[in-house]
């Protein structure tokens, strides 16, 4: 579409609406260039601030947008311009139009709060001696930290807004659709565009049909983009130009090893992996800093209600969410199998090794922030709500969450193999059960309030490149279930006694040993951010009200 026409569209939409609004407020053809003389310059200004705020690629959605509003039986419920910091929303009325919606509708478009920008700076300064490489003054703790500064402009204009079409039909009790869109100007990243387009369908009014498209992009934040670089630990199964590999390296790989630093007589003699770490450096490289990422998503469900059948709430909805350009890192062991075993100079190019060792204070392997290929996850969530009444005994609710992945992968680079998550857990994937569910019952009677929740979490297995050098006994984790229990009572009206245990049975964590994931999320050993790792927890607590 050429400049000139979407500026036309854009002019002509709005124009039509102020002319709607006008119309249906004073009931005839007047132009309004002759009504009301506060009305023409708002109008004017209206349309010098589309002019420079609607973006020419959000012009199209502008149009639609703006358009709905003109319809006379179809206009949004609500329309929403802005930015994060400060969105504008805007209720249009179903009906007659007052002087003071008019003007407060003008005065809303024309806001200068439709675009926003944003700064977000950050900056390290470490002490002296924590400069000194390698380790810096605290030897053995890590290695040294630089000075980096770094961040990001943005500026942002989103709008969004619910259009109904249907309303009290036949088959269509409601039909409503939902849509918006962003466009972030990064001095980063450049600009990237976010829009969603969906559905909500009431058939009848205890069923509702929801579908839902959008396209998100998020601009790797400061942390990503101004880390300093620092020397830590990453996982690694195997060096393949060690000792643990000295039978199985070939003329190819020695070169390769020998590319990488070493001598032809270090290939195949020094140390392996120790305790499945090796040196990395970490943090951000200032000259080649991550792009954005980008998510594709789409879900579709229903929800069921029924007032008459104990109140009940079910909704069922499936999800597939894909992320492409996913900023991360890659993990020690990764940039290993792309140099020695893929042959990519590149990767070859982030080993540093130090008398042919990746263990040496000031050897190790780059793992910068950067950008790996793509992760998703696709999977059913099912969400069920009811209430039994027991007349002077009270009330029991039930409440039901339960989520079943059917998909959950991803991949570092396309020449490295994709990593399936799915019930599986190790150097790449914290556990990820297949099912998980939680079940709370909730026993109310006036100022007292009793409930129990059961966490469930499917079996998982360790990830299969990993399991066949593990101890047997470290490949699987059994599904574990967890009983909570909590209570509260309020005493008057400004005191409130409350009591709980977490893991009543005392369910002792899975033992899996150090090295059976990354050290994120495996530590003592176990996982502790997946498992209670302290058995038995009691807490109590009062809390006074003013």
């Amino acid at each position: 579409m050429k400049t000139s026409t979407k500026y036309f569209v854009v002019i002509l939409t709005v124009s039509n609406v102020l002319y709607e609004l006008y119309r249906k407020k004073y009931g005839t053809q007047e132009d309004l260039t002759t009504g009301d003389k506060e009305v023409l310059p708002r109008y004017k200004r209206l349309l010098k601030k589309f002019k420079e705020s609607v973006k020419l690629r959000s012009a199209l959605t502008a149009f639609l947008i703006l358009i709905s509003c003109a319809t006379s039986y179809n206009r949004p419920r609500s329309v929403n311009f802005g930015d994060r910091q400060n969105p504008l929303s805007f209720t249009l009325p179903q009906k007659e139009v007052t002087e003071d919606e008019f003007m407060r509708f003008i005065n809303f478009i024309s806001s200068d709060q439709i675009t926003k920008d944003r700064r977000e700076i950050g900056e390290t300064i470490p002490d002296e001696c924590l400069k000194e490489a390698p380790t810096s003054c605290l030897g053995g703790a890590g290695g040294n930290t630089l000075p980096i500064k770094g961040g990001f402009k943005v500026s942002e204009y989103f709008v969004e807004g619910v259009l109904p079409i249907f309303d009290g039909q036949a088959m269509a009790e409601q039909l409503d659709i939902e849509f918006a869109f962003r466009s972030a100007d990064y001095d980063s990243v450049g600009t990237n565009e976010t829009w969603k387009f969906g559905m909500s369908w009431r058939p009848v009014e205890d069923f509702l049909i929801r579908v839902m498209k959008q396209q998100a992009t998020r601009a790797p934040n400061v942390g990503e983009i101004a880390s300093p670089t620092v020397t830590g630990l990453s996982n690694a199964l195997m060096d393949p130009c060690s000792v643990a590999n000295a039978n199985n390296i070939d003329a190819s790989l020695r070169q390769l090893c020998i590319s990488t630093g070493m001598t032809d007589a270090q290939v195949g003699k020094v140390q392996d992996v120790i305790s499945g770490q090796v040196n990395a450096f970490q943090g951000t490289n200032p000259d080649k800093l991550p792009e954005a990422e980008e998510a594709d998503t789409f879900t579709a469900g229903f929800v069921y209600t029924n007032e008459n059948l104990l109140d009940l709430e079910l909704t069922v909805d499936y999800y597939d969410i894909e992320v492409d350009n996913t900023v991360g890192t890659f993990t020690a062991q990764q940039t290993l199998d792309a140099c020695y075993t893929f042959g990519i100079a590149s990767e070859c190019g982030k080993i540093q090794r130090i008398g042919g060792d990746l263990t040496i204070a000031g050897s190790g392997i780059e793992t910068y922030t950067t950008n790996l290929s793509y992760r998703t996850a696709e999977g059913i969530e099912v969400g069920i709500n009811f209430n039994i009444g027991f007349q002077d005994w009270g009330e029991v609710s039930f409440s039901t969450n339960l989520n079943h992945y059917l998909t959950n992968e991803r991949q570092s680079s396309n020449v490295l193999p994709i990593i399936d998550c799915l019930g599986k857990y190790g150097n790449n994937c914290s556990p990820t059960p297949e099912t998980t569910w939680n079940q709370r019952i909730t026993w109310s009677l006036d100022d007292f309030t009793a409930s129990l929740l059961w966490r469930h979490s499917s079996s998982v297995d360790m990830e299969d490149v990993q399991a066949a050098g593990s101890f047997e006994a470290f490949r699987s984790i059994d599904s574990y279930d967890y009983i909570d229990l909590f209570a509260s009572y309020n005493f008057g009206e400004h005191t409130k006694f409350t009591f709980g245990i977490d893991n009543v049975t005392d369910e002792e964590p899975p033992i899996v040993g150090g090295e059976a994931g990354a050290t994120a999320f495996n530590s003592g050993n176990t996982f502790p951010s997946s498992y209670s790792a302290i058995g038995r927890i009691y807490r109590a607590g009062v809390r006074f009200t003013f």
